[in-house]
């Protein structure tokens, strides 16, 4: 997936990609949450890595 372009892993995998790609000059990307029932999940995401 990630040779295709998708930011995908870990919170820390997640951080290295999305720092890799600000690296670049990259400013926004859109991410996805298919597990619309797992906001604890979500949260703990957003506090690893935004």
């Amino acid at each position: 997936m990630r040779g295709r372009g998708m930011v995908v892993g870990t919170a820390n995998a997640l951080a290295d990609q999305l720092g890799k790609l600000a690296g670049v000059g990259i400013q926004r990307v859109m991410l996805q949450w298919t597990d619309l029932d797992d906001i604890a999940g979500l949260e703990a995401l957003a506090k690893a890595v935004l």
